[in-house]
This record gives C-alpha cells, structure tokens and sequence, in this order.
C-alpha cells in the first residue's frame, strides 16, 4: 500500500508542476495564466514541498512533521480555498483550468499527509 501512496504523491508533484509550466507558457505566448496564481511562484512552492517530502528519511520526525503540516496548510488555504472563493472569467483561462488547480490541490492534500506518515504495516 505504502509503494502505491508513494507513487500517488509523485503523480501529484508532477501534475502540480505541469500545471504551472502550462499556465507559464500559456502566458508567454498568449498573455493570459491558467489561474491567477503566479505560475513560478507555484513552480517554486511545490518544488519546496517535494523536496521536504523527499528527505523525509532524513530529517527527525518532528521537524519533518512541523514542516509538512505548513506546507499542507498553505496547500488547503491558497491552493483549495484561495481557488474557490475567487473564480472570475478574469483571472482563469476557463472554468476547467479552475476546477483543475482545485482538483489537483484537493488531490495534494489527501495523498501527501497519507504517503508522509503511513507506515505500510
């Protein structure tokens, strides 16, 4: 269980990052972002997070703990709530790029405490 928990939280990195390089280069070529948040702002951010989650084996429990738990909670407040209080046409490309940064943050933040601290036993 704990392999497929892993691979799980590696497919939510990776589509959190492939969402912000398409939001990137959607701006570079036609002005407009996939959602209104700054596309290397998340690039930069989820890479934070990935790295915590990938030298788990070594820090001490307690910090790596403290450490996810902020990440996951600046996850649910600009990645889940942020995205649903403030839908406008203006700042999403479409109301898919919307339900996506949502879906794929929701997705985070169910798979990445899981993968953190299951034990697999």
């Amino acid at each position: 269980m704990s392999n497929h928990l892993s691979v799980l939280v590696h497919c939510y990195f990776l589509a959190a990052l492939a969402y912000n390089v398409a939001s990137q280069v959607l701006h570079d070529m036609a002005g407009r972002k996939l959602a209104a948040t700054d596309p290397v702002f998340g690039i930069l951010f989820i890479s934070l997070v990935y790295l915590v989650y990938l030298l788990k084996p070594y820090l001490p429990l307690y910090p790596f703990t403290l450490l996810i738990l902020v990440l996951l909670a600046m996850i649910v407040r600009f990645g889940v709530i942020q995205h649903l209080l403030n839908y406008s046409p203006h700042t999403y490309h479409s109301r898919l790029s919307w339900s996506l940064a949502i879906l794929i943050n929701v997705f985070g933040c169910i798979v990445l405490p899981l993968a953190s601290f299951y034990s697999g036993g």
